[in-house]
């Protein structure tokens, strides 16, 4: 999917996304001006009897300037596989999504941020993961850039910018440890996310909700 041509979604169905990610990354471009506002619900399995449902919304931060986007696309190590993700960035610089009671179970970092996650992510990999074979780390490591997390999750999201993973979305440390990408482009991540969430936000377990006092996970989003 080209960058220009790409925009984020949201889900326009109450059913699981079915069928293989890269027809998902086809999604067209959502008919609102704010991709990320619509509110939608959470739907919860309770037994066999009834679902619950708790409302959700995803507040998102204003577009990055064209400064920021312009500093961002010069840094060297970004290259091409950064593309998808500026175009992000183009309509909102960060989002807070899938949020309840003041949270929010996935993080669209700002331009800024990238860093900040970026260095968690190297000190979990140098600190925990490989301390005792930093020379095992993968090199592409140090060029990703940390683009989302789980909050509570040490984890972070990262795009691959360099080497044979080049554009693709890896889960750290986990899929650092495989050299396999869990998605094969921002794209196809975006459209996971916003459209079956559950493959995303269900990993690592840190995505809850609480329904009448019990941590849910989610199993199918919709929208009101």
């Amino acid at each position: 999917t080209a960058a220009a041509d790409f925009q984020p979604t949201l889900p326009k169905s109450d059913r699981l996304l079915e069928g293989p990610l890269d027809e998902a990354s086809r999604a067209g471009p959502c008919s609102g001006p704010c991709g990320y506002r619509r509110p939608t619900h959470i739907k919860y399995p309770c037994g066999s009897a009834a679902d619950w449902e708790v409302m959700i919304d995803h507040p998102a931060n204003p577009p990055a300037t064209a400064k920021e986007l312009a500093q961002a696309q010069a840094q060297a190590q970004f290259g091409a596989a950064a593309q998808q993700l500026l175009a992000i960035h183009a309509l909102h610089d960060g989002a807070e999504l899938f949020r309840h009671d003041d949270e929010c179970r996935f993080l669209v970092a700002a331009i800024d941020q990238w860093g900040e996650l970026l260095q968690r992510a190297i000190q979990s990999a140098e600190k925990v993961t490989w301390q005792d074979d930093k020379d095992e780390i993968p090199p592409y490591l140090y060029s990703a850039i940390a683009f989302g997390m789980i909050p509570g999750d040490h984890a972070r999201w990262l795009l691959i910018t360099e080497g044979e993973h080049a554009g693709k979305i890896m889960h750290s440390d986990s899929d650092l440890m495989d050299e396999s990408p869990r998605f094969d482009s921002m794209a196809q991540f975006m459209s996971a996310l916003l459209q079956d969430p559950a493959r995303v936000l269900n990993c690592g377990g840190h995505a809850r909700y609480v329904v009448d006092g019990r941590e849910r996970f989610a199993v199918r989003y919709r929208e009101q």
